[in-house]
Protein backbone atom coordinates (compact mmCIF):
# COMPACT_ATOMS: atom_id res chain seq x y z
CA UNK A 1 0.00 0.00 0.00
CA UNK A 2 1.23 3.52 -1.08
CA UNK A 3 0.93 6.87 1.36
CA UNK A 4 -2.38 7.58 -0.01
CA UNK A 5 -4.15 3.91 -0.45
CA UNK A 6 -7.80 3.74 -1.55
CA UNK A 7 -10.71 2.29 0.10
CA UNK A 8 -10.39 -1.37 -1.96
CA UNK A 9 -6.39 -1.46 -1.38
CA UNK A 10 -7.21 -0.84 2.26
CA UNK A 11 -9.73 -3.50 2.14
CA UNK A 12 -7.84 -5.82 0.11
CA UNK A 13 -4.81 -5.53 2.90
CA UNK A 14 -7.03 -6.03 5.61
CA UNK A 15 -8.46 -9.50 4.05
CA UNK A 16 -4.90 -10.63 2.98
CA UNK A 17 -3.07 -10.27 6.26
CA UNK A 18 -6.40 -11.04 8.17
CA UNK A 19 -8.03 -7.81 10.21
CA UNK A 20 -11.52 -8.93 11.48
CA UNK A 21 -14.33 -6.82 10.25
CA UNK A 22 -15.08 -5.37 13.98
CA UNK A 23 -13.58 -5.13 16.93
CA UNK A 24 -14.92 -8.15 18.77
CA UNK A 25 -14.43 -10.25 16.55
CA UNK A 26 -10.10 -10.68 17.95
CA UNK A 27 -9.60 -13.56 19.46
CA UNK A 28 -7.56 -12.98 22.95
CA UNK A 29 -7.10 -15.43 25.35
CA UNK A 30 -8.15 -14.23 28.60
CA UNK A 31 -4.70 -15.00 31.36
CA UNK A 32 -4.86 -16.98 34.10
CA UNK A 33 -4.56 -14.24 36.66
CA UNK A 34 -3.24 -14.23 40.47
CA UNK A 35 -5.78 -14.22 43.15
CA UNK A 36 -7.26 -10.52 44.09
CA UNK A 37 -6.04 -9.31 40.11
CA UNK A 38 -9.19 -8.42 38.15
CA UNK A 39 -9.49 -8.90 34.59
CA UNK A 40 -9.49 -5.62 32.60
CA UNK A 41 -12.28 -5.81 30.42
CA UNK A 42 -12.39 -2.35 29.55
CA UNK A 43 -8.68 -2.55 28.67
CA UNK A 44 -9.70 -5.26 26.55
CA UNK A 45 -12.23 -3.41 24.83
CA UNK A 46 -9.77 -0.33 23.85
CA UNK A 47 -7.22 -2.54 23.23
CA UNK A 48 -9.57 -4.23 20.19
CA UNK A 49 -10.94 -0.81 18.98
CA UNK A 50 -7.32 0.63 18.68
CA UNK A 51 -6.02 -2.55 17.21
CA UNK A 52 -9.26 -2.51 14.52
CA UNK A 53 -8.66 1.10 13.71
CA UNK A 54 -4.40 0.34 13.25
CA UNK A 55 -5.64 -2.45 10.91
CA UNK A 56 -3.63 -5.00 13.12
CA UNK A 57 -4.63 -8.41 12.30
CA UNK A 58 -5.90 -11.18 14.64
CA UNK A 59 -2.05 -13.11 15.09
CA UNK A 60 -0.54 -8.97 15.86
CA UNK A 61 -2.99 -8.32 18.45
CA UNK A 62 -2.55 -11.79 19.98
CA UNK A 63 1.18 -11.56 20.48
CA UNK A 64 1.05 -7.74 21.68
CA UNK A 65 -1.78 -8.72 23.72
CA UNK A 66 0.41 -11.66 25.17
CA UNK A 67 3.36 -9.24 25.61
CA UNK A 68 1.31 -6.70 27.48
CA UNK A 69 -0.05 -8.89 29.65
CA UNK A 70 3.04 -11.07 30.65
CA UNK A 71 4.40 -7.47 31.26
CA UNK A 72 1.44 -6.46 33.31
CA UNK A 73 2.08 -10.10 35.42
CA UNK A 74 5.72 -9.76 36.26
CA UNK A 75 4.77 -5.85 37.48
CA UNK A 76 1.99 -7.03 39.92
CA UNK A 77 4.50 -9.85 40.92
CA UNK A 78 7.37 -7.44 41.74
CA UNK A 79 4.60 -4.88 43.29
CA UNK A 80 3.52 -7.69 45.34
CA UNK A 81 7.31 -8.90 46.27
CA UNK A 82 8.00 -5.49 47.40
CA UNK A 83 4.94 -5.40 49.41
CA UNK A 84 5.33 -8.43 51.19
CA UNK A 85 9.01 -7.54 52.09
CA UNK A 86 8.01 -4.06 53.30
CA UNK A 87 5.16 -5.39 55.51
CA UNK A 88 7.68 -8.18 57.07
CA UNK A 89 9.95 -5.51 57.92
CA UNK A 90 7.12 -3.15 59.33
CA UNK A 91 5.78 -6.17 61.38
CA UNK A 92 9.22 -6.58 62.89
CA UNK A 93 9.58 -2.97 63.34
CA UNK A 94 6.45 -3.02 65.77
CA UNK A 95 7.57 -5.94 66.89
CA UNK A 96 10.71 -4.11 68.49
CA UNK A 97 8.66 -0.76 69.07
CA UNK A 98 6.35 -3.05 71.44
CA UNK A 99 9.28 -4.37 73.34
CA UNK A 100 8.07 -6.84 76.55
CA UNK A 101 4.30 -6.41 74.82
CA UNK A 102 3.00 -9.81 72.91
CA UNK A 103 2.76 -8.53 69.34
CA UNK A 104 -0.09 -11.24 68.44
CA UNK A 105 -1.93 -9.68 71.95
CA UNK A 106 -1.86 -6.16 70.85
CA UNK A 107 -2.69 -6.73 67.50
CA UNK A 108 -5.98 -8.26 68.31
CA UNK A 109 -6.79 -6.10 71.04
CA UNK A 110 -6.16 -2.68 68.83
CA UNK A 111 -8.50 -4.66 65.98
CA UNK A 112 -11.22 -5.65 68.40
CA UNK A 113 -11.49 -2.08 69.89
CA UNK A 114 -11.65 -0.68 66.53
CA UNK A 115 -14.58 -3.48 65.36
CA UNK A 116 -16.03 -2.34 68.85
CA UNK A 117 -15.26 1.19 68.47
CA UNK A 118 -17.32 1.47 64.87
CA UNK A 119 -20.13 -0.60 66.08
CA UNK A 120 -20.71 1.97 69.27
CA UNK A 121 -20.59 5.03 66.83
CA UNK A 122 -23.31 3.19 65.09
CA UNK A 123 -22.85 3.61 61.20
CA UNK A 124 -25.75 4.24 59.53
CA UNK A 125 -27.00 1.15 57.04
CA UNK A 126 -27.07 3.29 54.03
CA UNK A 127 -23.08 3.62 54.31
CA UNK A 128 -22.70 0.19 54.63
CA UNK A 129 -22.55 -0.15 58.75
CA UNK A 130 -20.07 -1.21 60.84
CA UNK A 131 -19.51 -4.72 59.48
CA UNK A 132 -19.13 -3.28 56.17
CA UNK A 133 -16.19 -0.80 57.12
CA UNK A 134 -14.55 -3.54 59.12
CA UNK A 135 -14.79 -5.91 55.83
CA UNK A 136 -12.86 -2.96 53.34
CA UNK A 137 -10.42 -2.61 56.19
CA UNK A 138 -9.91 -6.35 56.19
CA UNK A 139 -9.81 -6.59 52.18
CA UNK A 140 -7.91 -3.85 51.30
CA UNK A 141 -4.95 -4.95 53.57
CA UNK A 142 -5.03 -2.08 56.37
CA UNK A 143 -6.39 -3.64 58.75
CA UNK A 144 -3.06 -5.94 58.93
CA UNK A 145 -0.86 -2.90 58.22
CA UNK A 146 1.33 -2.81 60.73
CA UNK A 147 1.12 0.92 60.70
CA UNK A 148 -2.41 1.27 60.98
CA UNK A 149 -2.53 -1.12 63.99
CA UNK A 150 0.23 1.22 65.51
CA UNK A 151 -2.01 3.91 64.76
CA UNK A 152 -4.84 2.56 66.04
CA UNK A 153 -3.31 1.14 69.31
CA UNK A 154 -2.21 4.54 70.24
CA UNK A 155 -5.78 6.39 69.05
CA UNK A 156 -7.45 4.37 71.01
CA UNK A 157 -4.74 4.96 73.99
CA UNK A 158 -5.33 8.43 73.32
CA UNK A 159 -9.33 8.55 73.88
CA UNK A 160 -9.01 6.45 76.80
CA UNK A 161 -6.90 9.28 78.24
CA UNK A 162 -9.62 12.03 76.82
CA UNK A 163 -12.25 10.30 78.52
CA UNK A 164 -10.45 9.98 82.18
CA UNK A 165 -10.06 13.79 81.66
CA UNK A 166 -13.65 13.82 81.87
CA UNK A 167 -16.53 16.77 81.73
CA UNK A 168 -13.97 19.68 83.71
CA UNK A 169 -11.52 19.87 80.61
CA UNK A 170 -11.88 23.04 78.49
CA UNK A 171 -13.43 21.83 75.11
CA UNK A 172 -12.46 23.81 71.77
CA UNK A 173 -14.66 23.73 68.74
CA UNK A 174 -13.15 21.27 66.66
CA UNK A 175 -10.82 20.23 68.95
CA UNK A 176 -11.02 16.39 70.74
CA UNK A 177 -8.27 17.39 73.50
CA UNK A 178 -5.75 20.42 74.42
Amino acid sequence: MGDNPTADEIQAYRQAIGVPEKPEDYKLEKPALPEGMPYDEALEKTFKETAIALNLSNQQVQGIYKMFLDYDLKMNEEANKFISENREKAVNTLKDIWKGDSYSTKTEETKRAFAESLKAINIPESLGGAEAVIKEFDESGFGNHPAMIYFFNNLFGKISVIKSVGAGSEKKEGMIAN
